[in-house]
């Protein structure tokens, strides 16, 4: 059945619907309809759109957040069953910082944190000449790293082996544990997970200072490092702890990754839309 250039061709042997000329001018070469799989594939510059990956993650993350869901009783359990001890972050933690002199010529990678603890990034790349500075602090895999203009937006990361070579501002001060603590991985992601709970987020706002009461305001590290937590006293204890709360955050970038998918989907569907010639 052939329609005018505005609709569409439809063969029936084939089981596919071909779009008209205008819109495989726009780059779609076909779209393919499967009844069994109700898959759609859009290809366009080599890339192809579907939704069995974005309903197998779906699938899974629901998986991983109703088994977490049926751990929050367990969760709860342990935490109210869990011996612990109030220390000072000063007595476990010390600042950080290898400062290099900016170069002009040199490319330099930035590091920027996400909020609510979900990580450091490259956020840019700049020659030293655009950088307005006079010297940027190099970092390195395993320190603790916060933001001092959003802490109390949770800024707040564990560096990663990728991130060796970057480089930060005065912004970004850096912390690694004393040559006392026995578990220090599990008592850094500990930390970073409990300076992104309501409670510490309520805890650096109302320590932050700075001209406005905004975007302005600073957590400065000698009023971080005064601040006061209650960790398990048992390194089992601990690990315990922030392997649940590593799943959590776990599952929260799955579903992060899983909503980008779908908008993507969704873009490429209404992408296949005819359009008027």
């Amino acid at each position: 059945m052939s329609c005018p250039t505005s609709s569409w061709t439809i063969r029936r042997s084939s089981r596919k619907v071909y779009p008209p000329t205008s819109i495989h001018s726009h780059g779609l070469a076909h779209l393919k309809i499967g009844s069994m799989q109700n898959s759609i594939y859009r290809y366009k510059k080599r890339s192809i759109w579907t939704c069995k990956p974005c309903v197998e993650k779906s699938h899974n993350s629901s998986l991983r957040a109703g088994k977490l869901v049926n751990q929050l009783a367990d969760f709860q359990a342990l935490i109210e069953s869990v011996e612990t001890h109030t220390i000072q972050l000063a007595s476990v933690l010390e600042e950080r910082r290898i400062r290099n002199p900016i170069e002009a010529e040199q490319l330099y990678s930035l590091i920027g944190i996400r909020w609510w603890g979900a990580g450091a990034f490259i956020r840019e790349k700049k020659l030293g000449k655009d950088i307005k500075a006079n010297s940027l602090s190099l970092v390195q895999a395993g320190w603790l790293i916060y933001n001092r203009l959003f802490a109390y937006r949770g800024a707040f990361a564990i560096l990663k082996p990728e991130h060796n070579g970057c480089h930060v501002s005065n912004e970004f001060p850096m912390f690694s544990t004393k040559g006392s603590v026995r578990k220090p991985n599990e008592l850094m992601r500990y930390i970073v997970h409990c300076m992104s709970s309501a409670y510490f987020i309520g805890r650096i706002d109302g320590l932050s200072t700075g001209s406005t009461p905004t975007s302005r305001n600073r957590l400065y590290q000698k009023q971080f490092l005064e601040m006061w937590l209650e960790v398990p006293v048992h390194d089992r204890d601990l690990a315990r702890v922030v392997k649940m709360l590593d799943r959590a955050d776990s599952l929260r970038g799955q579903q992060e990754q899983l909503s980008e998918l779908t908008q993507s989907l969704r873009a490429g569907v209404l992408d296949m839309l005819p359009r008027p010639s």
